[in-house]
């Protein structure tokens, strides 16, 4: 799998970098607050914080659906699961009082903008872009 593994890896860590950057662009601008700031009454979970920045749009939500937009290109037969666990990535800070709606659907906007452009180049790089589905066989060690 390396270099064709090596180059997914690349892909999906430049685009997360490039789409937290517009996300970090985006939260000092609006400078929108969190919903513990809002309603003080907001308990999260046990050993969680509340993180010190702007709530919109997420961070968490823009980069999972980042890696789920990419990861989807590679390997479109796997586009359910994974949009499925970047889904859930965006309802957990919701519930956990971190974020509204609102961010999460804005991040997820802002990440589809970022991984067109990207998948659109990826298109022109003449790479083999004919990744199979890897079996788990319950070991990660190949025993």
């Amino acid at each position: 799998m390396g270099p064709k593994s090596a180059r997914v890896h690349a892909v999906v860590s430049g685009a997360t970098y490039t789409s937290l950057t517009a996300v970090f662009q985006a939260k000092y601008q609006y400078l929108c607050p969190k919903p513990t700031d809002l309603d003080l009454t907001i308990k999260i979970p046990e050993g969680m914080m509340v993180p010190p920045h702007p709530s919109y749009p997420s961070g968490h939500t823009a980069t999972a659906w980042t890696a789920a937009y990419i990861l989807s290109y590679f390997f479109p037969n796997e586009k359910t699961h994974i949009d499925e666990t970047a889904e859930k990535v965006a309802l957990s800070r919701e519930q956990m009082g971190i974020h509204f709606k609102s961010d999460n659907d804005a991040a997820k906007k802002l990440a589809k903008a970022v991984t067109n452009d990207i998948i659109q180049s990826l298109k022109d790089d003449n790479a083999p872009t004919n990744y199979t589905e890897v079996k788990n066989t319950g070991s990660s060690h190949g025993a």
